[in-house]
């Protein structure tokens, strides 16, 4: 983990395009700092599956409807290895990513004013 100390991550788009996810998500972090949930592709399909491999049951798409009529989002909040809370907040594709983002604004901001990730 970085050497951010008393903060707090929230942070919005994938693994493609964000450093903080890739490195959530990467088998080479230590498991301390990894997110429970992580993207994987297989050519054919989006997936998310849980850090040990294992794919989340129908958390999947076939890529040729992401970013037409059909995504997934996933918000997900865990502490890492310095105590920190980090949330992740991305779709597989923009789509999903924005849809993250209006349903964080609407259901998760209002409700973490008061107390940042409800904890």
């Amino acid at each position: 983990a970085s050497k951010i100390c008393g903060m707090n991550v929230i942070s919005f788009g994938g693994p493609f395009v964000n450093p903080v996810v890739k490195y959530a998500e990467s088998n080479d972090t230590p498991d301390a700092d990894r997110s429970p949930v992580k993207f994987r592709s297989d050519g054919e399909k989006f997936y998310f599956q849980y850090k040990n491999g294992t794919d989340i049951p129908g958390a999947w798409l076939p890529q040729s409807v992401i970013n037409n009529n059909e995504d997934i989002f996933l918000i997900e909040r865990f502490r890492d290895g310095d105590g920190r809370y980090i949330m992740l907040c991305y779709g597989f594709g923009w789509k999903g990513t924005y849809a993250a983002g209006k349903y964080f604004e609407r259901e998760v901001y209002s409700e973490s004013v008061l107390c940042p990730f409800n904890c």
